[in-house]
């Protein structure tokens, strides 16, 4: 698309047309023009299609009006930054119509100059939002697919403290016998019984985080020790049952700036990968690990007992669809949904080559205005 606008692959703005480029243009483009304040002079045609307002309704208005709650603030003042600087900025943005629908575009930003050497930026995109809902439904189906090898395990992890549950509750009313009643027997049990029905809560609350979607949800902040306790309230009991020894070292606690069911997501996938790896070695540990990288990032580290990836599959093992799996017992899909995770928060996924065991770390900025 840059050919007709060889102007915007230089470092300072160039002059703006008097009127919006469409020579050259795919007809699918939605092309338009906001002066440094963010106000809208120019609008194309197929953009007042896509977004339900008018041209009348556009020019002159504020593009905040078509802001929504997906991006933290840290992603348009960074966008800003960038081509005030005179830099081109290329990236996704999520708008909301006038409808209150959401819609997605592939978007490229260039600073110009008007004929009056005023400072104006024109924006090229392109609707990728069938991409994106397809994305998120792939981001769906890895989750269900990592639920149902767990299920058993989820079951029993349920089944277990229910069973303590019940236990104590029937002895608790075979005591209650105007003789036999026992305070601090009793206390015992109560306290049993208000522990139990915790741990099944967290098991739950661990499910409806990890089950929902969370691609539209806003950055908030975070406990990493929250985020770990429900992901492995989801797998333990797994662990347990296979001989599987799951250790965890935080050090300390840490307030994320995230959505934090992605975050669980991308930590169950990557424990769910270590499990199915480790199965038939004489030794079965997974590590997780969890401290600043510097004052402002946070590493957190998976490792198992496995002696690493091949070549060729360390180097294909972040690809869609790859797998290393027999048929029907992976996607293929959770590295790379992983990945890109983490990319929206900022971060990163990678394989530690040199390290003696199969080993991922992940890093994060603790708050969005620290990528």
């Amino acid at each position: 698309m840059f050919n007709i606008f060889p102007s915007v692959l230089n470092s300072s703005p160039q002059r703006l047309p008097s009127a919006l480029p469409s020579v050259g243009l795919s007809p699918s483009a939605i092309v338009t023009m906001i002066d440094e304040d963010g106000v809208i002079l120019q609008a194309s045609e197929k953009f007042c299609s896509l977004s339900g307002y008018t041209r009348d309704e556009l020019i002159g208005s504020s593009q905040r009006m078509l802001k929504c709650a997906v991006h933290p603030p840290i992603f348009f003042e960074t966008l800003r930054k960038t081509v005030e600087s005179g830099s081109i900025w290329h990236g996704e943005i999520c708008n909301r119509a006038k409808s209150g629908g959401l819609y997605w575009l592939d978007t490229t930003i260039s600073p110009m100059l008007s004929s009056e050497g005023k400072r104006q930026y024109l924006s090229i995109q392109f609707e990728i939002t069938d991409r994106k809902n397809m994305q998120s439904q792939l981001a769906q189906t890895a989750k269900l697919a990592a639920l149902g090898e767990m299920a058993a395990g989820i079951a029993h992890e349920i089944n277990s403290p229910l069973a303590i549950v019940k236990g104590k509750a029937d002895r608790m009313r075979r005591r209650l016998g105007p003789d036999t009643l026992d305070l601090e027997s009793l206390r015992r049990d109560l306290e049993t019984i208000s522990a139990t029905t915790t741990r099944i809560a967290q098991i739950i609350t661990g499910l409806r985080c990890f089950s929902r979607s969370g691609d539209n949800d806003p950055f908030l902040p975070a406990s990493l020790t929250t985020i770990l306790d429900s992901t492995f309230a989801l797998c333990q009991e797994r662990f347990r049952l296979a001989g599987v020894l799951l250790r965890c070292s935080v050090d300390g606690d840490f307030n994320l700036e995230c959505r934090a069911a992605q975050i669980s997501q991308v930590l169950l996938n990557l424990l769910s990968n270590s499990f199915d790896a480790i199965q038939t070695l004489p030794e079965k540990w997974v590590s997780v690990t969890a401290r600043l990288s510097d004052p402002r990032h946070l590493e957190i580290v998976v490792t198992d007992s496995g002696v690493g990836l091949v070549q060729p599959v360390a180097d294909q093992c972040m690809q869609p669809f790859f797998t290393t799996k027999a048929p029907g017992e992976g996607t293929g899909l959770g590295l790379s949904i992983s990945l890109g995770i983490l990319h929206s928060h900022a971060g990163t996924l990678a394989l530690d080559r040199e390290a003696t065991h199969t080993r991922f770390v992940i890093t994060l900025p603790l708050t969005q205005a620290d990528k």
